[in-house]
């Protein structure tokens, strides 16, 4: 699948668990924004199929440098040059932010959830 639509690089990706209609990507860029795209997985398909994100979020005031999606897929974290990590509800219509971890020396580079 190849996805159009950040305006600065794209410096990570994490797949949401699940299969078949249910899987998601989220993307984060230096243009600040996470994205959720949703796909299909088509067995034997040769082409790559275009995306279109579901949901754009500015999401830090500075690059962002890592996200995460939980093994449940209802949240995600990011990290950020700008020093904070965040943590996201998703849904069909949203990010809504949850909370701001702050007190980072430098920017947040690597953001995990415990399965």
């Amino acid at each position: 699948a190849i996805g159009k639509g950040h305006t600065g690089p794209v410096g990570t990706i994490a797949l949401s668990p699940g299969t078949g209609n249910d899987i998601f990507a989220a993307s984060a860029s230096q243009d600040t924004t996470i994205k959720i795209w949703d796909f299909q997985l088509v067995p034997n398909q040769l082409s790559p199929l275009p995306l279109r994100p579901r949901l754009t979020q500015l999401s830090h005031d500075k690059d962002v440098n890592a996200v995460a999606v939980s093994p449940n897929a209802k949240l995600i974290a990011s990290g950020s040059q700008d020093k904070t990590a965040k943590l996201w509800t998703v849904n069909d219509r949203e990010l809504k932010l949850h909370a701001v971890l702050r007190g980072h020396r430098r920017g947040v580079w690597c953001v995990a959830f415990s399965p």
